[in-house]
């Protein structure tokens, strides 16, 4: 009986560690998630900003252009 006894509390701690490793697996598990969800929120910002810088160049080139073109007509 008392090997019986003892098998089943082995079995019981085992059971008892396997939950706390689930547990503390669920645990990284969020932290990363959440560190991922901080992540595409720069990624994201910084990809509008991009577009946005992107759309102040081109503007800026058009305008350049622009200024070149009339420094030659009224030059020749």
């Amino acid at each position: 009986m008392e090997r019986i006894t003892s098998k089943i509390e082995n079995q019981n701690e085992m059971i008892l560690n396997a939950q706390r490793a689930v547990a503390e697996t669920e645990e990284v598990g969020n932290d990363i998630v959440e560190e991922l969800k901080g992540n595409r929120e720069k990624i994201v910002s910084v990809r509008d900003k991009t577009t946005e810088l992107n759309a102040n160049v081109d503007d800026a080139a058009t305008r350049l252009d622009s200024m070149q073109r009339r420094e030659k007509c009224v030059i020749s």
